[in-house]
């Protein structure tokens, strides 16, 4: 958070301003980064994997007690890691049809005579 000063005092602490202000830019750099190279990795941790799904680590923890997405626990271990292909195969599972879809599967359920007297 950053306090708007007036310019007056801006003049006698600018170079803590800027200091912070790029210490700032630096921190934003440095964690998009982190997030791009997370991307990029067949196995990611709690922390990538909130990133990738969109959702917060505590969501991922009850997805993992709850069995709801599968994962991997080396042994000794407390952390828990991930597949990508798992955390992509978890977000595409519960596909929808579209109007367009829908309305072709039951055109054609129909021709092929299976809807019997229903026509």
């Amino acid at each position: 958070m950053f306090i708007i000063k007036k310019e007056s005092e801006m003049k006698d602490n600018s170079p803590s301003i800027n200091d912070e202000l790029l210490s700032a830019i630096e921190k934003l750099i440095d964690k998009k980064f982190k997030n791009l190279l997370s991307i990029q990795k067949d196995i990611v941790d709690v922390s990538d994997a909130s990133f990738i799904l969109g959702v917060s680590k505590g969501t991922i923890n009850k997805m993992c007690s709850r069995k709801t997405i599968s994962y991997f626990k080396p042994k000794g271990s407390t952390k828990v890691y991930f597949k990508r292909s798992d955390l992509n195969a978890y977000m595409t599972e519960n596909r929808f049809m579209s109007k367009t879809e829908m309305e072709a599967k039951t055109q054609s359920f129909f021709q092929n005579k299976r809807g019997g007297g229903f026509v």
